[in-house]
């Protein structure tokens, strides 16, 4: 294979120099020099292959740029056709030794340097090249294939491509340098290329298959059809009419292009993409990876959040005839498909701890209303008092455990001494569980409950009708934790399930989490509650200290003997 060649620095600033004393001169008895050094033989070659390197590049870049600025434009049209040729036949005579990445950079290279014409307004040279061939029927070697390829250029320059940050290093414009410069270039690139869709147009026909105002071959992706759809066209709106004026008045292209046709031309295309840009956000699929991702970070956070609940069932004794309660926690919402589709335009982020944090703040408010619901006795204290009465009641007695609930137990701890920190929070050895995601009714409240009386939390299965109707999968067989992403394309029959606000019904998929505990409550269990009192939320006066009562005071043990009997 031809690898590009770098040529010695020494050889570079020859034609660098010869170009600086030929260009300005336009003396006839030159032209051999300067066809040879300026119109690229010396670096193309005139009788075999010769790979381009980055380096000769820029020599090139730089050799026309200084004839442009010199409006040299013999230069500049001879450098074209000795590029044509090599293009041509060189090219095409070493085809397998050539990357398709080097043929598209060649004529990559060739857009800048018509941009560049374009940019200094050499409307004469512009004309000789636009249309140049050295065949019949003609082929344009030097420019995209067809509208198809004009798009996808326009795509590299006008979307966000790392290859061009620095364009301005890769093809320097002059009077255009530092903040701002970069986009300058890719914007004029853009421009020039929207005049190369209007020449594709006025192209004649040759052949019968030849077809230059076919629409472009549109992209697959959902990613790709949104930047056509909402830049490049927005962009080619935007800016044909101010060319047109440009082209018409120094006959740039043939005159069988009308601006209507163009804009004809152009309704044809927006339709076209809205019509598969609907229909792929219909067929897109939900991605497996995406899927699997889903799975394992709903079933990670609501695992890890309800550990401790689930460390409870270790601590708390149930006796014989336990209160059994069974819950249903059903999530589904509705989420554009494409949060779980690949190449998309936009990222969507959260949508897996939402659906998570749904299910923990559900499964926290039905357990936190266990203690309500056994709450035996409740003191409404002042936020001093709450931990002095706390004291009243259970006076460092381990056998005990106090249920925080939404409330900020490290402010707690920053103005309550006895409170202390090893793994858990303790108040005079008596430990403090934070269940920050209870019911919203129980803020700045403290159950009191014997540990061995904790509710404990099991996992029923879903009902086997629920199952089969959405086909969940089975999350984590511990906890029965079930779940889907449900393609609305494929389960027509789910479109009942939709607000009528959701039209396209298509583009949309299901979030299903599905879990089911059953809590198991001794039915001795009593609890005593301290609620923060607050003079604006609560009514009347809060209680004294003097109110607390003891445990064994509230529950003596002769009445506790009675109720086992």
């Amino acid at each position: 294979m031809n690898k590009p060649v770098d040529y010695p620095i020494y050889y570079y600033e020859f034609i660098r120099r010869v170009s600086l004393f030929c260009v300005p001169t336009k003396v006839v008895e030159y032209s051999e020099i300067e066809n040879l050094a300026l119109g690229g033989l010396l670096f193309l070659g005139e009788d075999k292959f010769t790979g381009i390197s980055n380096k000769t590049y820029s020599s090139l870049w730089g050799n026309l740029r200084f004839a442009i600025e010199n409006k040299r434009d013999d230069i500049i049209f001879q450098y074209w056709s000795n590029a044509h040729q090599y293009k041509g036949f060189w090219m095409s005579e070493y085809s397998k030794d050539i990357d398709r990445i080097d043929k598209n950079r060649f004529v990559e290279f060739h857009i800048a340097l018509g941009a560049l014409l374009f940019y200094k307004e050499r409307f004469e040279s512009l004309k000789s090249i636009l249309y140049y061939s050295n065949s019949l029927p003609p082929k344009y070697e030097l420019y995209p294939i067809n509208s198809t390829d004009i798009f996808l250029s326009l795509d590299k320059f006008l979307s966000f491509n790392r290859e061009y940050i620095f364009i301005e290093s890769k093809y320097p414009f002059p009077e255009k340098n530092g903040a701002g410069a970069s986009d300058y270039i890719k914007t004029e690139i853009a421009k020039y290329l929207i005049l190369l869709l209007i020449r594709e147009l006025s192209l004649p026909q040759y052949y019968t298959y030849d077809n230059h105002s076919e629409l472009p071959t549109l992209p697959i992706t959902e990613n790709d059809l949104y930047n056509w759809k909402e830049n490049i066209l927005p962009f080619i709106r935007n800016s044909y009419i101010e060319l047109w004026e440009i082209i018409e008045r120094n006959e740039l292209v043939y005159d069988c292009i009308t601006i209507n046709i163009f804009e004809d031309y152009l309704n044809e295309i927006e339709l076209a993409i809205e019509v598969k840009y609907k229909k792929t956000l219909e067929n897109q699929p939900i991605s497996i990876d995406k899927e699997n991702e889903f799975k394992q970070n709903t079933t990670n956070i609501i695992n890890n959040k309800i550990a401790i609940i689930k460390g409870f069932n270790q601590i708390g004794e149930l006796s014989k005839d336990p209160i059994t309660s069974n819950y249903k926690i059903w999530f589904k919402q509705i989420v554009a498909k494409g949060a779980f589709a690949n190449d998309q335009h936009i990222s969507y982020s959260g949508i897996d701890s939402s659906c998570a944090e749904y299910i923990v703040f559900n499964f926290y408010s039905i357990y936190s209303s266990i203690f309500l619901l056994h709450t035996k006795k409740t003191y409404m204290l002042k936020e001093e008092d709450i931990f002095s009465g706390i004291d009243k009641l259970v006076s460092s007695n381990s056998k005990f455990i106090i249920i925080a609930c939404r409330t900020n137990i490290d402010y707690w701890a920053s103005i309550e001494k006895g409170i202390t920190k090893e793994v858990n929070y303790f108040y005079n050895n008596i430990e403090i569980v934070d269940l920050w995601n209870s019911h919203p009714n129980l803020y700045q409240t403290f159950y009191i409950i014997e540990r061995v009386n904790l509710p404990r939390v099991n996992f029923n299965e879903p009902q086997e009708d629920e199952i089969k109707k959405y086909k969940l999968d089975d999350y984590d067989k511990e906890i029965n934790l079930f779940g889907k992403l449900v393609d609305l394309n494929e389960r027509k029959d789910l479109h009942i399930d939709i607000p009528n606000q959701k039209e396209q019904k298509e583009e949309y998929a299901i979030a299903c989490l599905y879990l089911t505990p059953c809590i198991e409550v001794n039915q001795k269990t009593k609890v005593i509650e301290f609620k923060v009192f607050d003079k604006f939320d609560n009514k009347g006066v809060p209680n004294a200290i003097s109110d607390v009562k003891s445990w064994d005071e509230l529950f003596p043990k002769k009445e506790e003997k009675e109720e086992d009997k």
